[in-house]
């Protein structure tokens, strides 16, 4: 196999992006290019953070009809708030807002103010037919849970679709939401979200072949009001941290459903979540705010792959 080259650029996606190619020198820089070439592209497509984005100016009414490339994001967000319940809520940022500001006081936010909070962003602030449009305040919609996957699987796509020949492999990881393509697999780690240390070894370490990873959890991030800590992890449908488990993983296809399905399962009980997990015919595993690990068989199939491999 041809010699693995890295490329990292930050910030990209409030993160480090980090592309790998086995392939000749010349041909990985190619590739690399066009990867990132096609992340910063998409980013002022859909990203809240990027003040002249083609999302932030269609949510204040700048853009009436927009491109496809947000339109299918967009259709993807509204159908994953619908399709779980509200378990993913692309708005839940103002909840996140109240909880911010609890660590500047001191005093948590009571039930009624997050029970509040939840059913004023409950229904979809936008439709998608005939084409997306806001219905209510969007200020606080954030595509990010489940667009920054999306934007690595089209990120991958633009690097495979830059050479005539694919690479032997070809990763785009992007702060560990990470998708794979080629004949030679990875070894993707799970870090460990309960100790601090963040030398500590991983929980786990699966091999990771034309699909794609995403972690959602607590890990060394949190909300501390007065001397209590709290997960930033938060349930929309009640506003309360998901304090239960440290981290849950998930293998998929491609980034955007693995992406999608963490944090939608991220807020299920652990029974639940790996429940979930197989009725979507994805791998996952939880780690409970124990640190205890708990698997689907679909995730102990992997995981045994690294064991006898």
């Amino acid at each position: 196999m041809p010699r693995t080259h890295t490329f990292s650029r930050a910030p990209l996606l409030g993160t480090t992006v980090e592309v790998q190619v086995a392939a000749r020198s010349k041909t990985a820089r190619t590739v690399a290019d066009a990867v990132l070439a096609e992340i910063v592209r998409l980013e002022h497509v859909c990203s809240r953070f990027v003040p002249d984005s083609e999302l932030e100016r269609w949510k204040r009414g700048e853009v009436a009809r927009p491109g496809t490339d947000l339109t299918e994001v967009l259709r993807r967000v509204h159908a994953l708030q619908v399709g779980s319940g509200g378990a993913y809520n692309p708005c839940a940022g103002a909840i996140v807002e109240r909880w911010r500001a609890a660590e500047a006081t001191g005093v948590p936010p009571t039930d009624d103010e997050l029970a509040h909070l939840a059913a004023a962003i409950a229904r979809p602030r936008f439709v998608v037919d005939p084409v997306p449009r806001p219905v209510d305040d969007c200020t606080a919609l954030d595509l990010h849970a489940l667009g920054k996957g999306w934007i690595v699987d089209r990120a991958l796509g633009a690097g495979l679709a830059a050479v005539d020949a694919a690479p032997d492999l070809l990763v785009v990881n992007a702060g560990g939401d990470l998708r794979h393509a080629g004949t030679v697999p990875v070894r993707a780690e799970v870090a460990d979200p309960v100790q601090r240390d963040q030398r500590a070894a991983p929980v786990a370490v699966i091999p990771l072949r034309d699909a794609a990873i995403a972690t959602s959890g607590r890990a060394r991030q949190g909300f501390v009001v007065g001397d209590v800590r709290h997960s930033h992890v938060l349930d929309p449908r009640t506003g309360r941290p998901v304090d239960h488990l440290a981290s849950i993983s998930v293998v998929a296809p491609d980034a955007v459903t693995a992406d999608g399905l963490a944090t939608v399962l991220g807020v299920e009980p652990v029974d639940r979540a790996l429940a979930l997990a197989d009725a979507h015919g994805v791998a996952c595993l939880v780690v409970d705010r124990a640190g205890r690990l708990h698997a689907n068989p679909a995730w102990s199939d992997l995981a045994g792959a690294v064991t006898t491999g």
